[in-house]
């Protein structure tokens, strides 16, 4: 993709259902933008507490155009953000949540970057984490999600997709994407949360960059729909626990179709074919998981030559996934 002289056009999707505690504020975060936005697409999805009409207010006085409409019926996360995007014609699309706080220089830093990088094709940055009230937790996304050295020197190595077929780093409302990688990602799988999905099609198709100067707040308050959990002592707890007691087979046999779909994907886009290689055994070791064996002799031989394959390593998380496998036969 060559670069361009001609100013690159931003457009934000968002998307509300119930949300009027917080969404004034992101509101007047996104219209304080040190470069406002060409356009900005809110579909509401069928709110009860006064978001459809602030949300109708709002745009009146807004000033930049917006477009408000509300769903006839309900749509759901993916689809109607999908719906969203899709109808802007800007060269840049934002991903915006109704409840986080947007930094006054979040949309002029992600110009630049897609400006000075034509074949970047989606762009994640760090966030603030805060609390409900607005006050800082003295914590960053990309630490709580426990970003490593290794993941983030793949992903600028261009090589994202190896991250991605184990797990998904990025959020999708600190990202944002060329108007090219929603034509290649349309329409939005149901069985991917939708910024995974453009996450893991964007670094098919072209590059996907991180970016760890904080371009917003994005706020865990025990309701969001979808993103980061409040990170408490029980949330610990119960997600340790779960971890060691959630049966095996239909998470895996999930991630094995989610995986042998994006594969399916890659080939029509042309990768490599290592990357090919790379997705097939990364699914045929999620179906291996799901059909473990009840026999625990049988089973523990199984996992044991899986283990020295290394393929506990490569596509699930080592020792910990041996462990449960072991211990969950189901």
């Amino acid at each position: 993709m060559a670069a361009s002289s001609t100013p690159l056009s931003a457009g934000i999707a968002m998307c509300v259902y119930n949300g009027a505690r917080f969404l004034s504020k992101q509101l007047e975060s996104i219209a304080a933008q040190t470069i406002l936005p060409t356009r900005m697409v809110v579909l509401d999805d069928g709110s009860t507490d006064g978001s459809w009409e602030l949300l109708q207010a709002w745009a009146a006085a807004a000033p930049f155009p917006v477009d408000v409409e509300r769903n006839q019926e309900k749509l759901g996360v993916v689809r109607n953000f999908e719906r969203a995007a899709t109808r802007l014609d800007t060269d840049i699309v934002f991903l915006a949540d109704q409840d986080d706080l947007w930094y006054p220089e979040k949309v002029r830093t992600f110009l630049q970057a897609f400006t000075a990088n034509p074949g970047l094709w989606l762009l994640h940055s760090e966030a603030d984490l805060i609390d409900g009230d607005g006050r800082p937790l003295g914590r960053r996304l990309f630490d709580t999600l426990l970003v490593t050295a290794q993941e983030r020197a793949l992903v600028a190595a261009g090589e994202a997709w190896r991250v991605y077929a184990k797990r998904n780093l990025v959020t999708g409302a600190a990202a944002a994407c060329r108007r090219e990688l929603l034509a290649r990602a349309t329409p939005f799988s149901p069985r991917w949360v939708h910024d995974e999905w453009l996450a893991f099609v964007a670094a098919l198709a072209g590059r996907v960059a991180m970016l760890d100067l904080p371009t917003m707040a994005y706020r865990l308050h025990g309701g969001n729909t979808v993103g980061l959990p409040v990170p408490t002592l029980g949330w610990r707890v119960r997600s340790t626990v779960k971890a060691f007691t959630e049966p095996t087979s239909p998470r895996q046999l999930a991630r094995a179709e989610r995986l042998e779909e994006i594969r399916a994907l890659a080939r029509q886009i042309g990768a490599a074919p290592q990357v090919l290689q790379h997705l097939e055994r990364a699914a045929a070791h999620a179906r291996f998981r799901a059909e473990l064996p009840r026999n625990p002799v049988v089973r523990l031989a199984r996992i044991w030559t899986e283990r020295r394959a290394g393929h506990y390593h490569a596509w699930s998380n080592g020792p910990v996934s041996m462990l449960h496998d072991l211990l969950i036969a189901r």
